[in-house]
């Protein structure tokens, strides 16, 4: 599969020495993922981008992800750094997507989208 070469796995790119986020292979994911960030790129895209780090380092991950300037498309199970960072939510179901311009909390409590998401998952 060729794919240009300014799409490139975060893996590929690794973390200079003098990071601040490098510490060892243990961080090499967030490590990797912050190198990236610096890099200006147009987007970003992290699946569960707080799996196997422990708590001082998702908090610098989220910070870092709160003052990214760009886009950022992520899907994670920690419900704080999905509430302060996300301000936009989109759901793929069964028969479709909803697609709503807010934070998570007002996501998940909003009755009407309840409903909505009720519907798209019977």
């Amino acid at each position: 599969c060729l794919r240009p070469s300014f799409i490139q796995p975060i893996s590929q790119h690794p973390a200079p020495m003098h990071s601040p986020m490098h510490c060892g292979l243990r961080l090499q994911r967030g490590a990797s993922c912050t190198s990236s960030m610096l890099q200006n790129p147009n987007m970003i895209m992290l699946d569960e981008p707080t799996n196997h780090l422990d708590l001082e380092s998702i908090q610098a991950l989220n910070k870092g992800m709160e003052e990214f300037p760009s886009n950022i498309l992520f899907t994670c199970h920690d419900h704080q750094l999905t509430q302060t960072v996300a301000n936009r939510v989109i759901e793929l179901t069964p028969k479709g997507c909803l697609d709503k311009l807010m934070d998570f909390d007002d996501y998940l409590t909003d009755e009407k989208i309840k409903a909505q998401r009720n519907a798209l998952y019977k």
